[in-house]
């Protein structure tokens, strides 16, 4: 191999790592124009303070949902759920707001999973525009022991299925 078919393969190498990072920038800039523009999924988190002691279950857990999207979205149904000696509802000691009443008053209980039904209520949690601080929803959650049964964990595993719409009735949001 000469020189000059050395000096190939090293250039055709430079090409290949020049073209990756410069397709990483531009995935990067799309990501950040779209957060800039309001193009973003909402958040959605559960949080919660640590159990002081497993046995004495009676802990407390937050859903939080916060709307970075420009576009509303309507909020159709929540499904959340515990490990199977933990019962999970809404905390009506918390209620403060007009969406955490409905959620206490739609909510269900199929097995282990609380299943909070929003399709009749049309909540919607607002969009927000460039310079607006995010619309947050925040449902307070109860944990207690299910039944009869023994928790001896340390830790609860809690997971949440938040099914939404997003609306395009919105001003400036594309139809989808």
């Amino acid at each position: 191999m000469g020189t000059s078919e050395i000096i190939a393969l090293v250039s055709a190498a430079i090409a290949l790592a020049a073209m990756f990072y410069a397709r990483q920038a531009v995935r990067e800039a799309r990501r950040q124009a779209d957060a800039a523009l309001g193009e973003v999924e909402p958040l959605i988190f559960l949080d919660s303070p640590p159990f002081e002691n497993a046995q004495a279950i009676g802990g407390r857990a937050a859903l939080t949902l916060v709307n970075r999207n420009r576009c509303d979205i309507r909020l159709t149904q929540i499904d959340i759920k515990a490990d199977p000696a933990i019962a999970v509802s809404i905390n009506t000691g918390e209620v403060r707001d007009a969406i955490a009443a409905a959620l206490r008053r739609s909510q269900t209980t199929e097995g282990e999973a609380l299943i909070i039904d929003l399709r009749d209520l049309h909540y919607m949690i607002e969009g927000s525009s460039i310079g607006m601080a995010a619309q947050r929803v925040r449902i307070p959650l109860k944990l207690t022991r299910a039944g009869d049964r023994q928790y001896t964990q340390s830790t609860v595993t809690l997971s949440a299925v938040v099914r939404y719409i997003l609306s395009i009735h919105t001003t400036g949001c594309p139809a989808h």
